[in-house]
Protein backbone atom coordinates (compact mmCIF):
# COMPACT_ATOMS: atom_id res chain seq x y z
CA UNK A 1 0.00 0.00 0.00
CA UNK A 2 2.52 2.21 0.66
CA UNK A 3 4.74 2.00 -2.84
CA UNK A 4 1.06 2.51 -4.29
CA UNK A 5 0.84 5.70 -2.75
CA UNK A 6 4.32 6.39 -3.47
CA UNK A 7 4.16 5.47 -6.97
CA UNK A 8 0.93 7.89 -7.45
CA UNK A 9 2.67 11.00 -5.88
CA UNK A 10 5.62 10.41 -7.75
CA UNK A 11 3.36 10.37 -11.19
CA UNK A 12 1.88 13.44 -9.84
CA UNK A 13 4.87 15.61 -9.56
CA UNK A 14 6.00 14.46 -12.63
CA UNK A 15 2.45 15.51 -14.24
CA UNK A 16 2.88 18.53 -12.64
CA UNK A 17 6.52 18.93 -13.67
CA UNK A 18 5.59 18.17 -17.39
CA UNK A 19 3.11 21.09 -17.35
CA UNK A 20 5.47 23.02 -16.88
CA UNK A 21 5.36 26.25 -14.43
CA UNK A 22 4.57 29.27 -13.86
CA UNK A 23 7.52 31.80 -12.22
CA UNK A 24 5.30 35.20 -11.79
CA UNK A 25 3.85 37.62 -13.51
CA UNK A 26 3.07 41.28 -13.78
CA UNK A 27 0.04 43.67 -15.01
CA UNK A 28 -0.18 47.25 -16.09
CA UNK A 29 -3.51 49.00 -16.50
CA UNK A 30 -4.36 52.55 -17.92
CA UNK A 31 -7.77 54.40 -17.48
CA UNK A 32 -8.91 56.20 -20.92
CA UNK A 33 -12.19 57.76 -19.93
CA UNK A 34 -14.88 54.48 -20.09
CA UNK A 35 -12.33 51.99 -21.36
CA UNK A 36 -8.44 50.13 -19.64
CA UNK A 37 -5.98 49.20 -21.50
CA UNK A 38 -4.43 46.33 -19.70
CA UNK A 39 -0.85 44.57 -20.75
CA UNK A 40 -0.56 41.29 -18.50
CA UNK A 41 2.83 39.58 -18.59
CA UNK A 42 3.11 35.74 -17.06
CA UNK A 43 6.60 34.39 -16.99
CA UNK A 44 6.09 30.31 -17.74
CA UNK A 45 8.68 27.57 -17.65
CA UNK A 46 7.85 24.58 -20.15
CA UNK A 47 9.26 21.87 -21.05
CA UNK A 48 10.08 21.07 -24.57
CA UNK A 49 7.43 18.33 -25.13
CA UNK A 50 4.73 20.78 -24.41
CA UNK A 51 3.91 23.19 -27.74
CA UNK A 52 1.26 25.05 -26.52
CA UNK A 53 -0.41 26.93 -23.30
CA UNK A 54 -3.85 27.68 -22.50
CA UNK A 55 -4.85 31.26 -21.22
CA UNK A 56 -8.25 31.97 -19.91
CA UNK A 57 -10.07 35.09 -18.97
CA UNK A 58 -13.36 35.35 -17.65
CA UNK A 59 -16.27 37.22 -18.44
CA UNK A 60 -17.93 39.75 -16.66
CA UNK A 61 -21.85 41.45 -16.91
CA UNK A 62 -20.61 45.33 -17.44
CA UNK A 63 -17.36 45.19 -19.23
CA UNK A 64 -16.32 43.97 -22.52
CA UNK A 65 -12.77 42.35 -23.39
CA UNK A 66 -11.94 43.32 -26.98
CA UNK A 67 -8.40 43.66 -29.06
CA UNK A 68 -6.64 41.13 -27.51
CA UNK A 69 -2.55 40.80 -28.49
CA UNK A 70 -0.25 38.22 -27.38
CA UNK A 71 3.25 39.27 -28.36
CA UNK A 72 1.91 42.06 -30.30
CA UNK A 73 -0.10 39.84 -32.41
CA UNK A 74 -3.56 38.70 -33.23
CA UNK A 75 -4.82 36.35 -30.89
CA UNK A 76 -5.60 32.70 -31.51
CA UNK A 77 -8.87 31.69 -30.25
CA UNK A 78 -9.88 28.44 -28.64
CA UNK A 79 -14.10 28.22 -28.70
CA UNK A 80 -14.48 24.78 -29.34
CA UNK A 81 -14.70 23.70 -25.32
CA UNK A 82 -14.78 27.05 -24.00
CA UNK A 83 -17.69 27.16 -21.59
CA UNK A 84 -20.24 30.32 -21.39
CA UNK A 85 -18.62 33.06 -19.76
CA UNK A 86 -15.22 32.30 -20.56
CA UNK A 87 -12.24 33.57 -23.25
CA UNK A 88 -9.61 31.03 -23.56
CA UNK A 89 -6.95 31.47 -25.90
CA UNK A 90 -4.19 28.94 -27.02
CA UNK A 91 -0.42 30.04 -27.23
CA UNK A 92 2.42 27.97 -29.22
CA UNK A 93 5.59 28.24 -26.79
CA UNK A 94 7.63 28.95 -29.82
CA UNK A 95 6.15 32.54 -29.40
CA UNK A 96 7.89 32.84 -25.60
CA UNK A 97 10.62 35.22 -25.34
CA UNK A 98 14.07 33.28 -24.42
CA UNK A 99 13.34 33.40 -20.89
CA UNK A 100 9.87 31.73 -21.17
CA UNK A 101 7.79 35.36 -21.31
CA UNK A 102 4.76 35.96 -23.04
CA UNK A 103 2.59 39.90 -23.46
CA UNK A 104 -0.97 39.97 -23.69
CA UNK A 105 -2.54 43.31 -24.53
CA UNK A 106 -6.07 44.10 -24.63
CA UNK A 107 -8.73 46.62 -23.83
CA UNK A 108 -11.96 46.39 -21.16
CA UNK A 109 -15.04 48.58 -22.15
CA UNK A 110 -17.03 49.38 -18.99
CA UNK A 111 -20.28 50.94 -18.71
CA UNK A 112 -20.37 51.11 -15.01
CA UNK A 113 -18.16 53.07 -12.18
CA UNK A 114 -18.33 50.03 -10.40
CA UNK A 115 -16.72 46.51 -12.33
CA UNK A 116 -14.53 43.31 -12.87
CA UNK A 117 -11.40 44.21 -14.10
CA UNK A 118 -10.42 40.12 -15.86
CA UNK A 119 -7.12 38.56 -15.91
CA UNK A 120 -5.52 35.86 -17.89
CA UNK A 121 -4.46 32.54 -15.76
CA UNK A 122 -3.28 29.21 -16.45
CA UNK A 123 -3.64 26.20 -15.23
CA UNK A 124 0.39 25.66 -15.19
CA UNK A 125 1.14 25.33 -11.45
CA UNK A 126 2.62 28.60 -9.50
CA UNK A 127 6.37 27.69 -8.49
CA UNK A 128 6.27 29.47 -4.87
CA UNK A 129 3.73 32.01 -3.63
CA UNK A 130 5.82 34.33 -2.77
CA UNK A 131 4.35 38.18 -1.34
CA UNK A 132 5.78 40.07 -5.18
CA UNK A 133 4.66 36.83 -7.39
CA UNK A 134 2.12 39.15 -9.08
CA UNK A 135 2.46 42.65 -9.54
CA UNK A 136 -0.09 44.97 -11.12
CA UNK A 137 0.27 49.34 -11.68
CA UNK A 138 -2.84 51.38 -11.88
CA UNK A 139 -2.53 54.38 -14.10
CA UNK A 140 -5.18 56.95 -13.26
CA UNK A 141 -5.38 60.50 -14.67
CA UNK A 142 -4.65 63.28 -11.82
CA UNK A 143 -6.86 63.64 -9.31
CA UNK A 144 -8.65 60.65 -10.13
CA UNK A 145 -10.17 59.14 -6.93
CA UNK A 146 -11.05 55.38 -6.75
CA UNK A 147 -11.55 52.12 -3.99
CA UNK A 148 -9.97 48.87 -5.03
CA UNK A 149 -12.54 46.40 -3.94
CA UNK A 150 -10.80 43.60 -4.21
CA UNK A 151 -8.21 42.25 -3.60
CA UNK A 152 -7.91 43.26 -0.39
CA UNK A 153 -3.85 44.80 -0.32
CA UNK A 154 -1.60 47.58 0.92
CA UNK A 155 -1.29 50.09 -2.12
CA UNK A 156 1.31 52.37 -2.68
CA UNK A 157 0.20 55.46 -4.25
CA UNK A 158 2.34 58.20 -6.14
CA UNK A 159 1.04 61.56 -7.79
CA UNK A 160 3.10 62.05 -11.55
CA UNK A 161 2.93 64.86 -13.13
CA UNK A 162 -0.49 64.53 -15.28
CA UNK A 163 -1.44 61.00 -13.56
CA UNK A 164 -1.69 59.04 -10.48
CA UNK A 165 0.14 55.78 -9.93
CA UNK A 166 -1.38 52.68 -7.73
CA UNK A 167 0.84 49.92 -7.22
CA UNK A 168 0.52 46.52 -4.87
CA UNK A 169 1.57 43.66 -4.92
CA UNK A 170 -0.39 39.76 -4.00
CA UNK A 171 1.33 36.22 -3.34
CA UNK A 172 -0.82 34.51 -6.56
CA UNK A 173 -1.97 34.92 -10.26
CA UNK A 174 -5.66 36.83 -9.51
CA UNK A 175 -8.01 36.06 -12.31
CA UNK A 176 -10.04 39.41 -11.36
CA UNK A 177 -9.72 42.67 -9.82
CA UNK A 178 -13.20 44.95 -8.79
CA UNK A 179 -12.57 48.53 -9.44
CA UNK A 180 -14.59 51.39 -8.88
CA UNK A 181 -13.76 55.13 -10.22
CA UNK A 182 -15.74 58.41 -8.15
CA UNK A 183 -16.42 61.18 -9.96
CA UNK A 184 -14.10 63.57 -9.40
CA UNK A 185 -16.10 66.09 -7.11
CA UNK A 186 -12.71 68.34 -6.58
CA UNK A 187 -12.39 68.71 -11.19
CA UNK A 188 -16.27 69.60 -10.44
CA UNK A 189 -15.13 72.10 -7.67
CA UNK A 190 -12.62 73.88 -9.37
CA UNK A 191 -14.18 74.30 -12.67
CA UNK A 192 -16.99 75.88 -10.94
CA UNK A 193 -15.37 78.29 -8.65
CA UNK A 194 -13.25 79.23 -12.31
CA UNK A 195 -16.91 80.30 -14.08
CA UNK A 196 -17.81 81.87 -10.65
CA UNK A 197 -14.85 83.88 -11.04
CA UNK A 198 -15.42 84.58 -14.81
CA UNK A 199 -19.10 85.78 -14.30
CA UNK A 200 -17.22 87.82 -11.45
CA UNK A 201 -14.92 89.26 -13.60
CA UNK A 202 -17.57 90.36 -16.57
CA UNK A 203 -20.08 92.41 -13.68
CA UNK A 204 -17.09 93.81 -12.06
CA UNK A 205 -15.99 95.42 -16.15
CA UNK A 206 -19.69 96.43 -17.15
CA UNK A 207 -20.26 98.17 -13.65
CA UNK A 208 -16.66 99.93 -14.15
CA UNK A 209 -18.12 100.91 -18.08
CA UNK A 210 -21.21 101.98 -16.94
CA UNK A 211 -19.51 104.41 -14.17
CA UNK A 212 -17.50 105.86 -16.75
CA UNK A 213 -20.27 106.77 -19.08
CA UNK A 214 -22.42 108.55 -16.11
CA UNK A 215 -18.97 110.49 -15.13
CA UNK A 216 -18.43 111.55 -18.77
CA UNK A 217 -22.34 112.83 -18.89
CA UNK A 218 -22.01 114.51 -15.35
CA UNK A 219 -18.82 116.18 -16.67
CA UNK A 220 -19.43 116.73 -20.18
Amino acid sequence: MKTFVRTILLLLGFMATAQGTLRGGSATMEVLGSELVITQRLQLEVPDSIQTVRLKLLEFDGSRVHDILVQGQEASFKKDDAPKGMTTIEVGTETFTPEGGIAMTYRVAVDAPLFYVPFFFTEVAAADSNNDFFETTLHLPEGQEYTLHFPKVDLEESDLVGERSVHFEVPTLISLLRLELHENKASTFDFASTMDGVVLLVFLAMGLLIWRNRKRLAYG
